[in-house]
């Protein structure tokens, strides 16, 4: 069989690309070589000895080298480490016409790729050098593999990270130098950069400080927080002041390698969108308080917060007396003015822990947690004096009323609303003192309307609001 029928048309193609380095002191076999080798490659530079194969092979970088023993000034196995100084992955092939053992574990030691015995077998030369090629094309195709995701990763706007399973940063990309402002990764590296001091937790909590410095656990903490939250804030080093920016973090563990791979997506902007989406869908548009859904929401808090802890807590429920008649006979705009006013007045009368909400129409809940019911009563005077002690120009004085409930056992949020609403449309008047005398246990049933400090009480009509204009 023909040597030439080993090789197939994609070999051919491969073959006629290389450059290759022969070298043989002996000038008859290497001209029959270059002959027979140049009808399969695209170029063969030839050498009579060690020292002018390496001048060579610095020279014209060729893909593979092919070269005898035994040869005047250097020999071949010498030429053979000089040359893998230079380029460790080059394949080599050994040609020798003796036998001996020393030349055998040399070659072994060296890590050759074929070694054929002289009178040379163009078929097993041609086998030899099938096989380095195939290696080379197979090196080739992986190299063209590494450069593409080395740049699909350089252009990726995620910031990647790889680290070993022993906390070393072994890569970062482009992007992520970008972020920490950075020409080179050689400090990320070297770990004068140190990401453990930049990347907190949703509390802002440093996975370097949770350990008391730097060390390798960040890596560790990183991977527990993916895996529960999946989001991460990173403080570029040159900002130290201002807010964090959160990530969304993906991570890719190479198993085999003992590396992971991280990707964090900057979610700035989704986040900056969600928090806006959260406020309109639980803030009154019209008085900027928490709407009902935050209300529902925040007391249900409140109730679970005060079970758990054993602490009393209270709510009131106010409205204003003849609203429907303000609007009536100002309009809506007035009537939208007034409830705004009234709730930047009620706002101002209550705690930091408190919280004001528009409950519904001209209806407001106000939630007093560890408050108790005559607690509530006093704050209802409060606020009752802080409503009708203003004038809301062109109204004139609005009057409020208000009920209160304290949590009773085994209340749920709708019983407790239930009664709170009932004490409110009850009418009947108690004030601080009573509520103090009548607290008893839970005192959860406490109702009363609390208004302006004279005992006149009763409906507003638009004659009375004309009046006092």
């Amino acid at each position: 069989m023909p040597a030439s029928s080993l090789i197939t048309e994609t070999d051919r193609r491969f073959l006629k690309s290389l450059r290759i380095l022969m070298v043989e002191d002996d000038g008859e076999v290497r001209d029959e070589l270059a002959e027979f080798l140049g009808r399969l490659v695209g170029e063969v530079l030839a050498a009579g000895n060690g020292r002018e194969g390496l001048a060579l092979f610095k020279a014209q970088a060729p893909s593979l080298v092919i070269t005898d023993i035994l040869m005047p000034e250097m020999d071949g196995l010498s030429l053979v480490r000089a040359v893998r100084e230079i380029d460790p992955e080059v394949p080599v092939i050994l040609t020798t016409a003796f036998n001996e053992e020393e030349y055998f574990l040399g070659a072994i030691e060296i890590g050759i790729e074929a070694y054929v015995r002289k009178p040379i077998d163009p078929r097993r030369l041609v086998a030899g050098l099938l096989k380095s090629a195939r290696l080379l094309r197979e090196k080739q195709r992986t190299d063209a593999a590494n450069r593409y995701a080395q740049f699909l990763l350089e252009v990726y706007p995620n910031l990647i990270l790889v680290v070993g399973d022993d906390g070393a940063v072994q890569y970062v990309n482009r992007a992520f130098l970008d972020f920490l402002g950075l020409e080179s990764p050689r400090p990320v590296l070297d770990g004068a950069v140190r990401l453990g001091e930049l990347i907190s937790d949703r509390d802002g909590g440093l996975l370097a400080a949770q350990e008391g410095g730097e060390g390798t656990g960040w890596v560790a903490r990183l991977l527990a927080l993916v895996t529960r939250e999946a989001i991460v804030h990173l403080r570029p080093p040159r900002e130290e002041t201002g807010p964090d920016r959160p990530f969304s973090v993906t991570v890719h563990h190479l198993t085999e390698q003992e590396r992971h791979l991280f990707s964090f997506t900057d979610v700035t902007r989704l986040d900056n969108r969600i928090r806006q989406l959260e406020v309109q869908a639980y803030t009154d548009e019209l008085t900027g308080t928490c709407n009902r859904a935050k209300l529902r929401g925040h007391l249900l808090g409140e109730i679970k917060r005060s079970r758990r802890h054993g602490r009393v807590l209270s709510v009131i429920l106010f409205d204003l007396e003849g609203f429907h008649l303000i609007r009536d006979r100002f309009g809506y705009h007035t009537g939208d003015q007034v409830l705004c006013d009234i709730t930047h007045r009620v706002a101002r009368g209550l705690r930091g822990s408190d919280t004001l909400g528009r409950w519904g129409g001209e209806a407001f809940l106000v939630i007093l947690p560890e408050v108790t019911a005559p607690g509530a009563v006093r704050v209802t005077e409060k606020l009752g004096r802080l409503i009708d002690g203003e004038w809301f120009p062109p109204v004139g004085r609005v009057r409020a009323r208000f009920g209160v409930a304290q949590l009773e056992e085994g209340d749920s949020l709708e019983a407790l609303m239930e009664r709170v609403d009932q004490n409110l449309c009850s009418g009947k008047r108690i004030d601080a003192e009573q509520g103090d005398r009548g607290a008893g246990g839970a005192g959860g049933g406490i109702g009363m309307i609390s208004i302006r400090g004279d005992e006149q009480h009763g409906r507003q009509d638009a004659d009375d609001i004309d009046h006092r204009r």
